[in-house]
């Protein structure tokens, strides 16, 4: 065990690979820039930890007697790997040590740091490992001495245990597992801490002690959740913003900015929940209900309007999500913090951000040219373009366009006004202008809502404008879907029910689609490849929260079902399927206007 010092292993894991993708994402020490008018910086939380953190580091209280260790893990632990099928392929996978500790390669970051060792990703491991315990399968890639899955998970157990640094706050003792090396692309010096290693950590201790019954796990998994109480000036990864909520921030360091990584906390809160679960501690509970509420009281601030934040603030400005797999990745963390905690708003947030990567429009330049955004959704690198630039919408469904949003870092190439212009047929346009907040590096601005199929935004200018973000505020028609989390997929989303594809539906699904407005002349549901009795269960709601039976009767015709809605006087339709049925790739489900 290590005390007042660091070792020399311990690296970085998936966790600062995302932030690799964002120049500076750990840089929270600079001060913030200014000229993000719809985007102040995050507070900094509270002067003193509250009574509730007090309470909170008393604990964890862990009664051996009380747990109930997983019999799979499906989901059991949210958003780590359930086994390590596939796992030695991964690309940065570098191998394992003498005592089948996992390392990364990362030669080609981080200044060439090589092989390493990494918190998040042994914790990851010895998950994945549990899983394959439970699974009963160890991948044949395994090499021998590494291939019994129960000792695997203590081995990285021992691992984290060992590498520990030792801390004490109010003289209470509290673990974390620190990253010692810098990170170039943020400017961040070794070393730093990371909620979401100890939120996995947390879990991996409690299988250990399944496997062996070895109570240094139970105290591991104290010592480790206890981190998450303590604030970030004192060694910990808490900012506590109100007597009941706290972040649990992905990447620190003392005297840092709060940055509010959106996936960093709710994995984090995931993997509490894990242990909440498994052991019944109702003390492990309420630390994952200061992280839930620390969410929702500031949940509907990731909305950039064209994308979701990756972080609230981080360097000197908000960090939109780098690639689509983030933004969607947020769209299963807040569908699943709905199925625990019920909480409409984290549904309506998962909606909207499904709407920002929906297939349901395409984008291009006035000359044809496409700009890389139908799949990208944010300009990286900045696109520029000579005045007057122009930017196209076409959308395969009827929208009412309420506004527009667009990001300009650049001052020299911000555009001084901006027309946004609209037309059902291409023929005949409304055009709004307005100017553009020269102070602001973000521009929202509102037109009388409009029915548009399509769109043009003009920017006007210096001689040459350039973009960082745009999105399109469309208020009504513009329906989208989003999956339990276990299968919203990064690349099959539910909103493909709305395309000629359709949406290809697992054996057990669950659905709910915001229809927005768009079928008021009737809807047709149409599910393919369905076999056995069992039909999926439609269900109808007003506000996503009340739902009852759709009443419609269903009409099969050997492996299709259909509905048929003359009119539709509701917002929400919720799809539930569990059967024993074919595989996946033979189900699709489709929604669309009535047929003929």
């Amino acid at each position: 065990m290590e005390t007042d010092r660091y070792a020399s292993s311990w690296g970085s894991g998936p966790l600062i690979v995302a932030c690799a993708l964002i120049t500076g994402c750990a840089d929270y020490a600079e001060e913030p820039r200014e000229g993000w008018c719809g985007h102040p910086p995050a507070g900094p939380g509270l002067a003193e930890a509250p009574p509730r953190a007090t309470e909170l580091l008393a604990g964890p209280t862990i009664d051996p007697a009380s747990i109930q260790c997983p019999m799979d893990l499906q989901d059991s632990v949210p958003f780590v790997r359930r086994h390590t099928i596939g796992y030695m392929a991964e690309p940065e996978f570098g191998g394992f040590d003498e005592n089948c500790v996992p390392l990364r390669d990362l030669q080609g970051r981080y200044g060439g740091v090589g092989l390493t060792y990494t918190p998040l990703t042994v914790a990851m491991y010895g998950l994945a490992r549990y899983g394959d315990m439970l699974f009963g399968s160890t991948p044949a890639e395994i090499p021998e001495p590494c291939r019994d899955p129960a000792e695997a998970v203590t081995a990285q157990a021992e691992w984290l245990r060992g590498n520990a640094l030792v801390r004490s706050y109010r003289g209470v003792e509290h673990w974390a597992f620190p990253y010692d090396f810098p990170n170039p692309q943020g400017e961040l010096e070794a070393p730093w801490t990371s909620g979401y290693a100890q939120g996995v950590a947390a879990p991996l201790f409690i299988a250990a002690w399944c496997v062996s019954d070895d109570p240094r796990w139970l105290d591991a998994a104290t010592k480790s959740l206890r981190n998450l109480v303590v604030p970030v000036d004192d060694g910990g990864v808490a900012t506590w913003v109100t007597e009941e909520a706290a972040w649990f921030e992905e990447s620190v360091t003392p005297g840092a900015h709060s940055s509010r990584s959106l996936n960093g906390q709710l994995a984090t809160v995931a993997g509490v929940h894990a242990v909440a679960e498994w052991t019944g501690a109702p003390d492990v509970a309420r630390l994952r209900d200061v992280g839930f509420a620390a969410v929702s009281r500031e949940i509907e601030t990731f909305d950039a309007g064209f994308i979701s934040l990756y972080t609230k603030w981080a360097v000197d400005h908000p960090l939109i999500a780098p690639r689509l797999d983030y933004n969607r990745f947020h769209v299963s963390l807040l569908s699943w913090m709905h199925s625990v905690t019920g909480d409409p708003r984290a549904l309506g947030m998962a909606l909207r951000f499904a709407r920002y990567d929906d297939p349901l429009r395409t984008l291009r330049t006035a000359d044809g040219e496409d700009v890389d955004f139908t799949r990208h959704l944010v300009f990286d690198p900045p696109w520029s373009a000579p005045t007057p630039a122009v930017l196209e919408v076409d959308h395969a469904l009827l929208p009412r366009v309420s506004g527009f949003v667009l990001w300009s870092e650049r001052p020299g190439e911000r555009p001084t006004d901006v027309e946004l212009q609209l037309s059902m047929d291409g023929a005949s346009w409304s055009s709004s202008r307005l100017p553009w907040d020269g102070d602001c590096n973000d521009f929202r601005g509102a037109v009388t809502p409009t029915w548009a199929k399509r769109a043009r935004v003009v920017l006007h200018g210096p001689p040459s404008v350039g973009l960082r973000g745009f999105g399109l505020l469309r208020d009504r028609g513009h329906p989208t879907g989003v999956a339990n989390w276990l299968i919203h997929g990064a690349y099959n989303r539910p909103a493909m029910a709305f395309t000629d594809e359709g949406w290809a539906y697992n054996r057990i699904s669950s659905v709910v689609f915001d229809l927005d407005g768009a079928f008021d002349a009737g809807l047709r549901i149409e599910l393919t490849g369905l076999r056995g009795e069992v039909l999926p269960t439609l269900a109808r709601s007003d506000d996503s929260v009340d739902f009852e039976p759709l009443g419609a009767a269903p009409v099969r015709t050997g492996e299709t079902v259909t509905w048929e809605l003359p009119t539709v006087d509701f917002e929400y339709l919720r799809f539930v399927l569990d059967t024993p049925s074919a595989p996946a790739a033979e189900h699709r489900l489709f929604l669309g206007p009535p047929g003929p």
